[in-house]
């Protein structure tokens, strides 16, 4: 089973605020894969409320790309957890949720470079 290496619950502001946990079934035998936090209208409102109080500050364009490129160093690093979690959740094939994880990959790596 996968579980995230980070606090129980979801990033929001400064911190993590804790919510309920569901287990994620794999979808052809419903054996639990790994847990997930459930968010919920008022944690969306929260969350927006925090990204709005902050859209002021600016990064300069070095923070930036140095953030982007330590979140796609970050999702390499534990890519091969990435796929066999898209496997064991969704139950596509393996080749498939490669292209998904090397897609988000390569996504944030051109943000990086558009920064």
């Amino acid at each position: 089973m996968f579980d995230p290496p980070y606090p129980a619950g979801l990033p929001i502001g400064a911190g993590w605020v804790a919510t309920d946990i569901h287990a994620v079934t794999f979808p052809y035998d419903g054996s639990t894969v790994a847990h997930a936090p459930v968010g919920t209208v008022e944690l969306a409102r929260q969350a927006i409320d925090e990204a709005v109080a902050v859209k002021s500050t600016t990064l300069s364009s070095r923070v930036r790309r140095q953030i982007l490129n330590d979140t796609w160093r970050a999702i390499e690093g534990h890519r091969a957890e990435f796929e066999r979690l898209l496997v064991l959740e969704s139950g596509k094939p393996l080749v498939d949720c490669r292209t998904e994880v090397a897609r988000t990959i390569v996504t944030i790596q051109a943000a990086a470079e558009e920064v």
